[in-house]
């Protein structure tokens, strides 16, 4: 009868077709290992792999971390010794300054005791060549006369009596015709005189004398000594 199919047949195509698909299966299990063998196998780090990377990563960084710690010592000393050099330059010439000021008070602290030895030799000289030349006080006399004007009143020129003697006998006749007079003045000191007139005075004594000479240089002595 047509259309209809006996349970023998019906068997049959089912055994067919379970046997078809065990044949495709291999090959499609074939296939896929085929495609795995083809590319690149997957492969999963092992438990020494993964602790070998975290070794690694460890130590690059512990070593980026050293070489960034040790430039910014680097900085940081680089600007720790620009501040000491500047701090020992600023010494260095506080020093030379401070130097130079000591050399120039020693300079001067030495011209000074040296002058002032020199005029200490001078007037001593000077005290020497008055007692064996007392005719020194001659030009002293004349030039403060000179200094005058001719027409002053009542001239009087102060001296020593010992200087007065002198100098009368050197100078008697132009202080006669200039109306000069001569006046005994023991508190005067031998080697100088006291000019006196109505409108001016002129101190010419030793002590002033030197006064003004030693005041010139800068140094402040007397003529008389403390032992005098």
């Amino acid at each position: 009868m047509a259309g209809k199919f006996t349970q023998s047949e019906h068997l049959t195509d089912f055994m067919r077709w379970s046997l078809e698909n065990l044949e495709k299966q291999p090959q499609a299990e074939a296939h896929l290992g085929n495609a795995s063998e083809g590319g690149e196998p997957v492969h999963l780090p092992t438990a020494e792999e993964i602790e070998r990377i975290h070794q690694e990563a460890h130590k690059e960084g512990f070593e980026a971390g050293q070489r960034e710690g040790y430039e910014a010592g680097m900085q940081s000393g680089q600007v720790e010794v620009a501040f000491q050099a500047e701090r020992l330059k600023t010494l260095a010439d506080s020093f030379d300054n401070a130097l130079k000021h000591f050399e120039e008070e020693l300079a001067n602290s030495v011209g000074h005791e040296i002058l002032a030895l020199s005029l200490d030799v001078a007037k001593q000289m000077l005290r020497h060549a008055l007692h064996v030349k007392p005719e020194l006080l001659v030009p002293v006399v004349r030039s403060a006369m000179e200094s005058l004007p001719q027409n002053v009143q009542h001239p009087h020129v102060h001296l020593h009596p010992d200087d007065a003697v002198l100098i009368r006998d050197v100078m008697q006749a132009e202080m006669a015709h200039a109306g000069w007079r001569i006046v005994e003045d023991a508190r005067i000191m031998r080697g100088g005189c006291m000019i006196e007139t109505a409108s001016a005075e002129i101190d010419a004594t030793l002590p002033s004398r030197w006064k003004r000479i030693a005041k010139a240089l800068g140094q402040d002595s007397d003529w008389l000594d403390q032992d005098d």
